[in-house]
């Protein structure tokens, strides 16, 4: 008496990524790295035929390409998470959204800041509004900083001076009935002080 038993063969599916670049050892021992389905043949557990299909996709690797432009003195954080501080050309890869690897090129450019430097004048009693709105009544040397066209500091060095005002006294004397020209323009006929304001000779208040 002949007991026969017939053991089924197995058939299998897998869906397996890979990133670009990598390989996937199939079932069978035979490696691949292109998208594609394959079909392996191995032995199953009970030593019949198991056909195993891998349905393998090949996941590309990302590149981009990021122009970032910082102020001399400033840092730069790269997406790898370095620091740069430098006009260059810098490489970081990290994982992508699928895990894969991303090749990101960052064109750094460093933006110097600027200096400069001013002379002002003004009469003494007068006010000088500095770049960065401050207010200077005295001789001196201010030091302002505001932003440049290009968004960076701007050194600006104001030298003020103060020029003082003159004051000066004149004694005049004139006959009953003549006039008498003031520095001012004005007229005077009668014994008295009068008080004139011009411009001296650096444009200031001369008190005469």
């Amino acid at each position: 008496t002949t007991h026969l038993t017939v053991i089924p063969n197995t058939t299998s599916t897998q869906t397996v990524s890979i990133c670009d670049g990598a390989t996937h050892t199939l079932p069978d021992g035979v490696t691949a790295n292109v998208t594609g389905t394959y079909v392996s043949h191995i032995t199953n557990a009970a030593g019949c035929d198991s056909t195993i299909t891998t349905n393998l996709t090949v996941i590309p690797n990302t590149t981009s390409t990021q122009v970032v432009s910082i102020c001399d003195g400033a840092t730069h954080a790269l997406p790898d998470g370095a620091t740069a501080t430098v006009d260059g050309t810098y490489v970081s890869h990290i994982s992508n959204a699928a895990g894969c690897d991303s090749t990101i090129t960052t064109n750094l450019t460093v933006i110097a800041n600027t200096t400069s430097t001013q002379t002002v004048s003004i009469c003494d009693g007068a006010t000088h509004t500095l770049p960065d709105g401050a207010i200077a009544t005295v001789t001196g040397m201010y030091v302002s900083h505001i932003a440049n066209t290009a968004g960076c500091d701007s050194t600006i060095t104001t030298t003020l001076i103060v020029i003082p005002n003159t004051t000066s006294t004149q004694t005049v004397s004139i006959c009953d009935g003549a006039t008498h020209t003031l520095p001012d323009g004005a007229t005077a006929t009668v014994t008295g002080t009068y008080v004139s304001h011009i411009a001296n000779a650096a444009g200031c208040d001369s008190t005469i």
